[in-house]
């Protein structure tokens, strides 16, 4: 989708299941840039790169709330 050519997206996700269908379900509504941590920590790393956040309320090793 064009509109979604440039978008970035950070998938925060500690179970393997999850994360890889919510990935794939992401790529098939037609964004491309889709990086993916496991644990809050792992996100932390990768926030630099994104800017749209999809967050899910309690990640291990990180309580955003």
């Amino acid at each position: 989708m064009e509109i979604y050519d440039d978008l970035k997206i950070l998938l925060v996700e500690d179970s393997p299941n999850v994360l890889e269908l919510t990935t794939e379900f992401i790529k098939e509504i037609g964004f491309e840039k889709i990086y993916t941590a496991r644990d809050g920590s792992e996100a932390l790393d990768r926030i630099r790169l994104t800017y749209l956040y999809v967050v899910k309320g309690m990640c291990a090793k990180v309580d955003i709330f």
